[in-house]
């Protein structure tokens, strides 16, 4: 799998940006990035990735000011592994033709990782439903918590979004 270039975000610093920590305004800005998070924005201004006004920061305490523009570049994004269905317990609490409520065991871990690429929660949810269902957990609780999910299915019955209760 080839990684797949993404181009460069530039931000206008607003109102509500100005004072603000950099890697607090390109979280605000950047909500439609699942992969935006304050450890990796972080990592992005250390390595050098964000200029404000053409000048390259690396510290992630600098302040941006009203009509600051902050150019992000944006890692290759890593196309995703697919989630292999597989059949293993799960306990159920309830589904009907909407919903679908499981409790996670302790010990189970939510998502796929090198160290356990089977027997996680979405690898056997995905073999309960009749097509692709989403990729990703809303929450993601340690492996040795208990935790009930609830798996919405759309009006189609084709996809399922997941929320941690």
């Amino acid at each position: 799998m080839t990684a797949v270039p993404l181009p460069p975000r530039v931000l206008v610093a607003d109102r509500g940006d100005a004072g603000r920590r950099v890697d607090l305004v390109i979280r605000r800005h950047l909500t439609d990035l699942a992969n935006a998070t304050r450890t990796r924005v972080q990592a992005w201004i250390e390595d050098g990735r964000v200029t404000i006004n053409g000048r390259v920061v690396r510290r992630v305490s600098v302040r941006a000011a009203l009509g600051d523009s902050v150019v992000v570049l944006l890692p290759d994004e890593e196309p995703r592994e697919p989630v292999i269905p597989e059949s293993g317990p799960l306990e159920q609490l309830y589904e009907d033709d909407y919903v679908l409520v499981v409790n996670k065991p302790a010990g189970m871990v939510s998502h796929p990782t090198f160290l356990h690429p089977r027997g996680s929660l979405l690898n056997i949810s995905e073999s309960r439903s009749p097509s692709s269902i989403a990729r990703e957990l809303q929450q993601r609780p340690e492996r040795r918590c208990v935790a009930t999910y609830l798996l919405t299915w759309n009006s189609r019955r084709g996809n399922m979004s997941r929320q941690r209760m």
